[in-house]
């Protein structure tokens, strides 16, 4: 089966970024050239998280009921007493991303949503709402969010690659080539991007044009082994 790629390292989680972040960084795992892959094994390997057994409402479920670590208190209060005081959308931003690393979804959702009451197109909320919502089981709602966050920035990587994978395994290849498009015009050396839209090019029967996204993907990161397959796949 095809790979679709994930973006996480050891400070994100399930590539969550922190409100703080710029909408327009490149997430780890999106290649330009030369850089390190990390690609998930197939597209059913939804999440990068190793307490995800037994589905993703289990985890948020087990995740709302255990024991917060004292970093996660810290981390909660600081922000609790950030809010207090100074009231900003940033502040709540980093409030809600203190519930999320926690594992409380249902209080960092609210928090978010809080967020978008003042500010309905801030890009971290409406992408973490869709990490959110991918880590308690609503892929419905995940893709909406995403969908939400590309109608303010087009070229958001992260929400892309994401939106992408869901799309890829919904089988919506068509739709899946609107979404890299506008992204990959803004960023035509991401690798990732020239992947996705050869694999949604093949899908559709347009062997050539898929030969030619995954040709583009190996010149800029060599190591790529889905691109590599999908090019022979095709020729």
């Amino acid at each position: 089966m095809e790979s679709v790629p994930n973006h996480s390292d050891d400070h994100r989680r399930a590539g969550v970024i922190s409100p703080g972040s710029a909408p327009q960084a490149v997430p780890s795992g999106a290649r330009r050239g030369g850089a390190v892959p990390r690609w998930l094994v197939a597209l059913t390997a939804v999440l990068a998280l190793g307490v995800l057994v037994t589905g993703g409402m289990a985890v948020s479920r087990v995740m709302r009921e255990r024991q917060l670590s004292p970093a996660e208190n810290l981390r909660i209060e600081r922000a609790k007493k950030s809010v207090a005081q100074a009231g900003t959308t940033t502040a709540r931003l980093q409030l809600a991303y203190a519930y999320q690393r926690a594992g409380d979804y249902g209080r960092a959702e609210r928090t978010y949503r809080d967020v978008l009451s003042e500010d309905p197109r801030s890009v971290a909320a409406l992408y973490n709402l869709g990490i959110v919502a991918e880590l308690s089981g609503d892929k419905k709602g995940a893709r909406a969010e995403y969908e939400r966050v590309l109608a303010i920035d087009p070229t958001h990587l992260p929400a892309v690659e994401r939106l992408g994978r869901l799309l890829a395994e919904q089988a919506e290849w068509q739709v899946l080539g609107q979404v890299v498009r506008p992204a990959l015009n803004a960023h035509p050396d991401m690798a990732d991007l020239h992947y996705l839209l050869g694999l949604s090019l093949e899908k559709q029967g347009k062997g050539a044009d898929a030969a030619r996204e995954y040709t583009k993907a190996l010149e800029f990161a060599p190591e790529l082994a889905d691109a590599r397959s999908g090019l022979e796949r095709v020729r």
